[in-house]
């Protein structure tokens, strides 16, 4: 389950600095607020667009083109997470507005295309048991993360009798350095804001994991993993 940033409730008069007790009782904790989420690049390239997230029903924003309000098309990679591509500009700036023609993000298109992330390469996937049966669900990765990479989304395989599909359940922010070792999932507590749509990936499910990048591109699928279960400390 996607967690934002601590949300922060500013008072008009403050006399002193709140205690612990006081800073726990003004958290608000609810669904994340629609947002848009970008990397150090910040721009736009090839089949990428705008990455938008939101713990309630996707924002209806549009892009600015001139004079002129044009729709995008929104494709949803999971729960709470989307791509809105651009329809054809007339320049490089990239201008995403609300309902109200407010500006909610500036972007650009990237000048030249470097190539999408690869399919991760999953060593395996673990849903580790905390307190209270709650669990952590970690992937370690034989090959680190992709420099440009700034989410992960995870998705199950399901079997049909056509065959197979994938079922997103939730995604994550994955942090920098190249890490070998992504958290896909954890409990929800104190401040964080969440995406109650999400599911989380549990012990014995067969999973994909794809990467998305700060451009907005979506990577191939990594080999379908069985997550395995597991106890605190071992």
């Amino acid at each position: 389950m996607t967690r934002a940033a601590t949300l922060a409730m500013v008072l008009a008069v403050v006399p002193a600095a709140p205690s612990a007790v006081e800073a726990k009782r003004m958290c608000f904790q609810g669904p994340l607020p629609p947002q848009v989420i970008s990397g150090a690049r910040a721009k736009i390239a090839g089949s990428g667009g705008v990455i938008v997230a939101s713990g309630a029903e996707l924002p209806d924003w549009r892009f600015r083109d001139l004079n002129r309000v044009v729709r995008p098309r929104v494709v949803t990679l999971a729960p709470g997470l989307a791509i809105y591509h651009p329809p054809p500009l007339a320049g490089t700036d990239v201008v995403v507005e609300d309902t109200g023609h407010g500006e909610v993000a500036r972007t650009e298109r990237a000048l030249s295309i470097e190539p999408a992330p690869g399919a991760p390469d999953v060593a395996r996937i673990t849903s580790t048991e905390q307190t209270a049966g709650r669990r952590i669900v970690d992937a370690q990765l034989t090959t680190p993360t992709p420099e440009h990479a700034i989410i992960v989304v995870v998705s199950k395989v399901v079997s049909t009798l056509d065959g197979t599909r994938v079922v997103p359940l939730t995604w994550a922010n994955v942090p920098g350095s190249n890490p070998s070792s992504v958290r896909l999932w954890y409990p929800p507590g104190g401040c964080d804001s969440v995406i109650e749509r999400s599911v989380e990936p549990r012990a014995g499910d067969r999973v994909v994991l794809t990467w998305v990048d700060d451009a907005g591109r979506v990577s191939e699928p990594s080999k379908p993993l069985v997550i395995a279960g597991g106890s605190k400390g071992k």
